[in-house]
């Protein structure tokens, strides 16, 4: 059986994660609206990466804490829920990736287009 001794430099470890939510979340913020703005995949795959980074934060720190109450297995659940959702955030990014360089049309564009076809008379 292995003993529970405990996070050590639990204060330190949850304002550094404090810290880096305000700075990741002020560059999501930033990189979002230029993304919009300039409509770059490029600029969306970097707010992307920092909206990543805010959400491990925040699972980090909830982590922690839920540590410090002793619940040991919390700090693995958490590692867990980070790991899947970069899973899950990459194999989009991959599949939007994947439609640009094949010069997919976007679903958008699609949907007008089978519209106007089903319009047509004759």
């Amino acid at each position: 059986m292995i003993a529970w001794r405990g996070i050590k430099l639990f204060w330190l470890a949850l304002s550094v994660n404090f810290i880096s939510m305000i700075i990741d979340g002020f560059a999501y913020l930033s990189l979002k609206a230029s993304s919009k703005m300039c409509r770059n995949e490029a600029i969306q795959m970097g707010a992307l990466h920092f909206l990543t980074d805010l959400l491990i934060a925040v699972i980090v720190i909830a982590g922690l804490i839920l540590c410090r109450i002793g619940l040991w297995f919390a700090d693995s659940a958490a590692a867990l829920c980070i790991v899947a959702y970069i899973v899950f955030q990459r194999f989009k990014a991959m599949r939007e990736s994947f439609a640009t360089l094949t010069d997919a049309a976007p679903k958008r564009i699609l949907r007008e287009i089978e519209k106007q076809i089903l319009n047509v008379e004759g």
